[in-house]
């Protein structure tokens, strides 16, 4: 399964600290992602529970040209 990489840190932390995270899609996607609906739900179900998600749009700008 292609999320189980995720699975452990997760819960680990899981209601005892932070987990920051940043994608470029969003968790109703996440599935598609991973190709896996029934591993990314838990996942995904943890993450958002009882935390802010925050929204951002706009160009990456670490992919700017310096």
């Amino acid at each position: 399964m292609a999320t189980s990489f995720l699975v452990q840190p997760v819960s680990k932390r899981y209601t005892k600290c932070s987990i920051k995270l940043a994608s470029n899609k969003s968790f109703g996607k996440w599935d598609s992602v991973f190709g896996d609906e029934v591993g990314a739900a838990p996942v995904v179900d943890r993450l958002q529970h009882d935390s802010p998600t925050v929204n951002t749009r706009g160009d990456c700008s670490q992919l700017d040209d310096k």
